[in-house]
């Protein structure tokens, strides 16, 4: 799960877009930057204690675990799924 928040985070594109974008921002994009680090803390906090403790890998696995398998599969669905 860390592994997959941080590469979203830093991929390829960020690298290119984000210079522009701060341009344009004005610094503003700071702000998102600044609120990504807080959110993984509060994920570092939260989330991953609950997920080793439950022995889970991802967040679908929550689901199925804690809400049954129609939602996990909508989770799931609600993300790669467009119709």
């Amino acid at each position: 799960m860390a592994f997959g928040l941080i590469s979203d985070t830093l991929s390829g594109v960020s690298f290119i877009s984000v210079p522009g974008k701060v341009g344009l921002a004005q610094f503003g994009y700071l702000q998102t930057i600044l609120g990504y680090i807080v959110g993984y803390f509060i994920i570092a906090a939260v989330l991953v204690p609950l997920f080793y403790k439950r022995g889970l890998t991802s967040i679908y696995a929550y689901l199925d675990e804690r809400f049954g398998a129609a939602t996990q599969k909508r989770g799931r669905c609600s993300l790669s799924c467009r119709g």
